[in-house]
């Protein structure tokens, strides 16, 4: 799966009931979607938090997008924070960890994103091994390159997210002899400020609210097995 930064829980929850997680890093870099974005919550709703990153060309892979520091997005977002979390039970603790990657001022985005994901699987517990595919030779494309990777792996089962269904080719998972499931989304709710209960809010939502408590948070229902 590819780096996101900020990753709701679902994210956050794949990575914890694999053995195995391999971010995409050498793949094609996809536009307003969730690798340099995420929503907080906030008294007037979800709102977006955005990494701004320089110009590439279209076909650019997650390895040559850049973060633009020409605006103080650090600090925006830290006020952000303050404004909308500073009531929050953990909010000293989530504060500073965010502060600290961020102030790392990482030129590549895919940096700053694995740093976030490795810390806050620590404050999660989750202990899974974690590699990034453009540290390895994969051969093939698409379903095909995907059980490559699971084979180098030494892996006999694949846990998707649920919007994969669209271009998996399970055929192709059944003559490899490799599981398939997907995973569900059905999560009980946490404590949270600001209202209403939002389900889809950044995994730094659940941290500012319940910190380590969030381990317990995680994994709630089986996965769709399919093979």
């Amino acid at each position: 799966m590819q780096s996101n930064f900020l990753g709701w829980r679902g994210y956050f929850d794949l990575i914890n009931s694999v053995d195995l997680f391999f971010l995409y890093d050498d793949v094609q870099y996809t536009r307003r979607d969730w690798r340099n974005r995420n929503r907080i919550k906030t008294d007037q709703g979800l709102k977006w938090l955005t990494v701004p990153c320089h110009k590439a060309p279209f076909h650019a892979l997650c390895t040559e997008i850049m973060i633009d520091y020409s605006t103080d997005w650090i600090t925006n977002h830290l006020k952000m924070f303050r404004a909308h979390y500073s009531n929050s039970l953990f909010y000293e603790k989530t504060y500073d960890l965010i502060a600290r990657v961020y102030l790392e001022r990482y030129d590549r985005l895919v940096d700053l994103n694995e740093d976030l994901i490795r810390q806050i699987c620590d404050v999660l517990g989750i202990e899974t091994d974690i590699l990034k595919t453009s540290q390895l030779t994969i051969p093939g494309a698409k379903t095909d390159r995907l059980l490559n990777a699971i084979k180098l792996g030494g892996g006999t089962d694949y846990l998707s997210g649920p919007a994969a269904k669209d271009y998996i080719e399970v055929v192709k998972f059944i003559d490899a002899g490799i599981g398939l499931s997907y995973m569900t989304t059905d999560y009980s709710e946490y404590p949270q400020l600001h209202g209403s209960y939002e389900k889809y809010a950044s995994i730094i939502d659940l941290l500012f609210n319940c910190w380590g408590a969030s381990r317990f948070l995680i994994n709630q229902s089986p996965n769709e097995r399919v093979i």
